[in-house]
């Protein structure tokens, strides 16, 4: 990236010094007098509800980035939490179980299983699932859960079943009556289990449906009434089970019936019928999607998007504008795509977005005035998810917020109450004995101690609460520092973190902190650690807000007896990252979290949507690259002109790339979202130039670092130096000085950036006009339009136009250059009078390639864009095109000679394996060449220059309607081709692989593959 301007008014110089074996290392450092500025912008992240979940007062919404936040909106004397505001529980959740008496199952995307329980009758079974109130992982590798009243049951990926809690009645199915603390197997082959009240059902893999427990209502539906502790086999081909804590069941088939049997006093049944209960399954519908049931009435919702209701109607439950009992399904409303419901009243959300209730608005849950409502009252719009408490209806709306109204803490509020994301700790920071504590969520006023609780973690096990006392609060970065007890020499080596919390939010947990014991100490004074500088380089670190200006009497660095205290003047990069403070790896952490979150949203962003162009997969890719290159960035301030890059200067940050370039590998594969290319590595270094010259003197000893694939850039205000592992090798065979310089802005207005100069050299003063492989130059093109700015290069007063491929977030053009000489950026829009009227696309890849110098036309105002093109052309501009060059390469074609015009560009394409010639070893340049040749070219080009990969899906994107004729050899280019977008689509449906390609086809296929590069 290209800097707009270098500010650095501090420099926080660290060193780490290894005084002696068996002694810690110590941390030096030294600020300025005066006052600091940081121009660093902080800006809170909007977090959005997109999930919510309420029962008996205990509520628990999803945030975006899938953190699982917890309140109440009743709290009496049974209820272990009293948050009456969101606060943060656990990360990463997908699921989440609500039990009727407090205890709360959740589901992590890494498959654990969390547990807890909010009922405070410890002595009762209300929390014999958990006797924790704050969330303990209790399994691994679960796919479903179900907590009911008393008894929980969880669904493992190999599809075993397990249950845990109270087992009075056989509801864990284990033969006994005997309750169980720990999980217990039951049965294999499940893919689905609900656990009610005293009794659990289960779908098996082939869609059997199984019962055990409790049958006093003969809801086991194996027609007895008595009870079962193992499972009993009741129904067939079953895809969803559902039942309520007074023993009514519902089971829909694949056919799309549904069935029911149980308690039916109400008639909740839907048979014509009011009885007691009904101990075997009767079917009572047809066309059916979902069923909801309530404890007195059901609600299900047909195939065709109709809501029907039966069952008790007090207070107009069922929403068919009456108070009237029905034992038979009735129709309330149609397009209706998902409906809560509790015993008192319900909302439902058509597919509109709108959100409608009815029933018991004793607390104005449903409306702002009467005692209940008997048909669909209109609640909100454009909503996204909702649920119902007895008093309380909650919703989300499309722009992630969340609103409850109803009765609120002993308050009915009938006005929708928005429900706000508290803040939250971010992330954490400590330097000696200050931890800094970044917060997100809400922006804060102030803090105080009591709003922090801060434990010890000794040798990870060992946990004592830590006195401390808030030292700063800075509001502008939403950042508090405090002051820990001074970190004391140990008498062995040990361990400690800590683990801090803020107004009852999880626990966040500090870096690690290694305490190394002292050496006894002698008569014998140590000698004063000095620092011998290998390079020129000063590396800037990161200067915290909050931890800008401490005194150095708050400074609780350990004082050794022997050890000099002066300080190093000049900052030497290590061959180890320094780890003395948790600034890089929370840099870090926010950084891969940032990319977690954007990735997640281009997901959702591209779920269902038609991508023709795989803009998912550049998208993907290019948020990798950019936060690869941002987690590597390191600010250097250049003495005397010069920056060395040696193996000092970047093995820390290209053991920082490595890790993060794995670390964004395995989130890609766990989210299944794919780049649509090998993702490359690039370290930045980040460099001012002083007197607007710079010698960059690259030390081959950086070559196995590279090798690594990693690449690097020397980020200036004025351009950019890039270079590449692939050919770092050869291209160091002698240490090499790329000097810099810039020459300034000059006169003409086409010429959009400052002019700025390359000179190769070696050590010794020599020169070379040529570098043996291609190195990257990125200039910015300031107000120019990038599409038709391209960088030109004059040398030994030749100009040639490198075209340049645009970074809009940089404002940058990136061009391969071998060469010495000037370089700048001008905007010179080509365009011909003979494609003035043509199709826009074509038009513009003609205007876009040609102005970029890439293609030309006939003359200075004729394209001919409907003339044929032979493989020889197409072969040159392809070269052109990728910006490959060796006047080294060779073919051996024997109708290709050495003075043909275009040998070179098809020596240079056989070599980078972009094309083949035929059977009897020719090439026939003159032959027009035809579409699925293109294709062919174009597609490896990308697997050649930016490591695109084959697809394994081949089948799914060679849709063509004559794919049977689509030769071998180019099946697996077209169908990356074709996902790429490079393949211009007939209207026909067919691919037509055989058809000549005319020039304007060709400058399309071109500008896609372009865009690609």
């Amino acid at each position: 990236m290209v800097k707009q301007k270098c500010i650095c008014t501090i420099l926080l110089i660290s060193i780490v010094i290894n005084l002696l074996p068996n002694k810690y290392y110590i941390v030096l450092a030294d600020g300025a007098s005066g006052n600091t500025q940081n121009n660093t912008t902080y800006q809170l992240i909007e977090y959005k509800w997109k999930r919510v979940h309420t029962k008996n007062g205990i509520c628990l919404g999803l945030l975006d980035d899938n953190s699982l936040w917890q309140w109440c909106t009743s709290i009496d004397n049974s209820m272990v939490i009293k948050n009456t505001s969101p606060v943060k529980i656990l990360e990463n959740v997908i699921d989440v179980s609500v039990g009727y008496t407090g205890n709360i199952l959740a589901l992590t995307n890494d498959k654990k299983l969390w547990s807890w329980c909010l009922n405070s009758h410890a002595e009762s079974k209300s929390c014999i699932c958990s006797e924790s109130s704050i969330p303990e992982c209790i399994m691994d590798d679960v796919t479903n859960i179900s907590a009911g009243n008393h008894t929980c049951l969880a669904v493992k990926s190999g599809g075993s079943l397990w249950g845990w809690g109270d087992n009075e009645f056989g509801q864990l199915g284990d033969g006994t009556t005997d309750s169980k603390i720990t999980p217990i197997k039951i049965m294999d082959g499940v893919k689905y289990a609900i656990s009610e009240d005293n009794f659990s059902l289960a779908i098996k893999n082939d869609n059997s449906l199984w019962s055990w427990g409790y049958n006093a209502d003969g809801q086991l539906g194996n027609k007895s009434f008595d009870i079962s502790t193992k499972p009993v086999n009741i129904m067939e081909d079953v895809i969803k089970v559902a039942a309520t804590k007074y023993s009514s069941c519902f089971a829909l088939k694949s056919d799309n019936t549904l069935w029911s049997w149980g308690n039916n006093k109400d008639g909740q049944l839907g048979d014509g019928q009011k009885s007691a209960s009904r101990n075997s399954p009767q079917k009572i519908l047809d066309n059916v999607l979902d069923v909801i049931p309530a404890s007195y009435s059901t609600y299900a919702i047909g195939t065709d998007k109709t809501l029907y209701s039966w069952g008790s109607n007090i207070l107009g439950r069922l929403g068919d504008g009456t108070t009237y009992d029905r034992s038979l399904p009735i129709k309330v409303m149609d397009s209706v795509a998902k409906i809560s419901v509790s015993d008192s009243h319900i909302i439902a959300l058509d597919e509109t977005s709108s959100l409608w209730g009815w029933g018991s608005n004793n607390c104005s849950q449903v409306a702002t005035t009467g005692e209940y409502v008997t048909a669909p009252s209109i609640l909100a719009q454009n909503v996204i998810d909702l649920s119902t408490d007895n008093k309380t209806s909650s919703y989300i709306t499309t722009d992630g917020k969340l609103f409850q109204l109803g009765q609120i803490n002993g308050t009915n509020i009938s006005i929708p109450k928005g429900i706000d994301v508290q803040a939250f700790i971010k992330s954490t920071n400590i330097l000696n004995n200050y931890l800094e504590v970044h917060f997100s969520g809400t922006q804060l006023s102030s803090v105080k101690d009591s709003d922090f609780f801060i434990s010890s973690i000794t040798n990870g096990t060992e946990i004592s609460s830590v006195t401390f006392s808030v030292y700063s609060f800075n509001p502008n970065t939403n950042t508090a520092t405090l002051l820990l007890p001074e970190v004391k020499p140990a008498e062995w080596e040990k361990t400690v973190s800590y683990q801090v919390s803020y107004n009852n939010n999880m626990p966040v947990k500090t870096n690690d902190i290694i305490i190394k014991p002292i050496i006894p100490s002698t008569n014998t004074s140590l000698p004063t650690p000095t620092a011998t500088s290998t390079s020129s380089v000063v590396i800037i670190p990161p200067v915290s807000p909050a931890l800008s200006t401490p005194t150095a009497s708050q400074t609780a660095t350990p004082n050794l007896e022997g050890q000099s205290t002066s300080i190093p003047t000049k900052a030497v990069p290590g061959s180890e990252p320094d780890n003395s403070s948790s600034d890089k790896d929370n840099t870090y952490d926010e950084k891969i979290n940032i990319f977690k979150k954007e990735i997640l949203e281009i997901a959702e962003k591209f779920e269902g949507v038609d991508d023709p162009f795989n803009e998912k997969g550049d998208l993907i890719t290019k948020k990798a690259e950019e936060t690869i290159e941002e987690i590597t960035s390191q600010k250097v301030a250049a003495a005397n002109n010069l920056l060395e890059i040696n193996e000092s200067l970047i093995l820390p940050k290209s053991i920082q790339a490595l890790k993060a370039k794995q670390d964004i590998g395995k989130f890609l594969d766990e989210q299944d979202v794919r780049a649509n290319r090998k993702i490359r590595a690039t370290i930045n270094i980040d460099v001012t130039l002083p007197q607007k010259t710079l010698d960059i003197y690259v030390i081959n000893d950086i070559i196995p670092i590279m090798k690594k694939e990693i690449d690097i850039k020397v980020s200036t205000n004025v351009g950019n130096i890039v270079l590449f592992n692939e050919s770092i090798e050869d291209q160091l065979s002698k240490d090499l000085i790329i000097n810099i310089n810039d020459r300034g802005i000059q006169s003409d207005p086409k010429i959009k950036s400052n002019l700025l100069a390359l000179l190769f050299k070696y050590k010794n003063g020599t020169t070379k006009n040529q570098l043996n492989h291609n190195i990257g130059i990125q200039l910015p093109f300031g107000n120019g339009n990038p599409e038709f700015s391209t960088i030109l290069n004059k040398s030994k007063e030749k100009i040639t136009n490198l075209g340049g491929h645009q970074d809009l977030k940089g404002k940058t053009l990136l061009t391969n250059t071998k060469s010495s000489g000037d370089y700048y950026v001008v905007e010179n829009k080509k365009t011909f009078k003979d494609i003035e009227n043509i199709n826009s696309e074509i038009k513009k890849a003609i205007e876009v390639l040609a102005s970029k110098g890439v293609i030309s036309g006939r003359n200075e105002y004729t394209f001919d864009p409907d003339a044929k093109i032979n493989r020889s052309e197409f072969t040159s501009l392809i070269v052109k095109d990728l910006g490959f060059s060796d006047e080294n390469a060779t073919i051996n074609f024997k109708d290709v000679y050495k003075t043909a015009w275009y040998y070179t560009s098809v020596a240079v394409a056989c070599k980078k394996g972009l094309i083949n010639g035929y059977e009897d070893n020719t090439f026939r340049g003159g032959n027009v060449i035809n579409k699925q040749e293109i294709v062919k070219i174009c597609t490896a080009s990308l697997v050649s220059v930016k490591g695109f990969h084959f697809l394994k899906d081949e089948e799914k994107y060679l849709t063509f309607k004559d794919r049977n004729k689509i030769p071998e050899w180019a099946q697996k280019y077209i169908a990356l081709g074709n996902k790429e977008g490079l393949i211009v689509k007939r209207s026909n449906g067919l691919f037509s692989g055989t058809l000549p390609c005319n020039r304007g086809d060709a400058a399309v296929i071109m500008y896609r593959l372009y865009l690609k590069l």
